[in-house]
């Protein structure tokens, strides 16, 4: 596994035992342009944990606010790429009021109103997990460092969120 990969699992599994619970993550991106599609594959690898709702997003985040808020959870994930400027897979958390600045690609004009609608529907800690992409050119599936790197993540996440659980 990559270095970038590795630090990604790391990174995630240690913002998941620090998220109250239960917890809603967001997948956004657009899987139809490449590596922006990181957010909908972290999720898609997520399994079935009690107190854990992941939501495929897609390029409309906005829209799934209502299922985001339906389970009153404690805390908020956002996965995303954007632009950190790091080697392509690196991964970095991020507060929410930096993600609303940041360049996200197919997403970073509806990610304020995102953030803004968790907030108040009550959530207490929203954070945001970005991945470096490759490209985010027109086409279907992640670039093979990102890939890496967003299943290093998801498992990090699940190990850890089983464990503190």
């Amino acid at each position: 596994m990559s270095g970038v990969a590795t630090e990604a699992g790391r990174l995630a599994g240690r913002l998941a035992g620090e998220m109250p619970r239960p917890v809603v993550i967001l997948g956004v991106g657009n899987p139809l342009r490449s590596d922006d599609g990181a957010g909908p594959a972290f999720v898609a690898l997520l399994p079935e944990l009690p107190g854990l709702m992941a939501l495929d997003c897609g390029a409309a985040p906005h829209n799934m606010i209502g299922p985001a808020l339906s389970g009153s959870p404690a805390s908020a994930l956002i996965v995303d790429c954007g632009a950190l400027g790091g080697e392509p897979g690196a991964a970095a958390i991020m507060a929410p009021d930096s993600l609303a600045n940041e360049v996200l690609y197919t997403d970073g004009a509806a990610m304020p109103l995102l953030i803004e609608r968790l907030r108040e529907g009550g959530i207490s800690r929203i954070s945001a997990l970005v991945f470096q992409p490759r490209t985010v050119a027109v086409g279907e599936g992640l670039s093979e460092v990102v890939e890496l790197s967003v299943c290093a993540a998801a498992a990090g996440f699940a190990a850890s969120f089983r464990q503190s659980s």
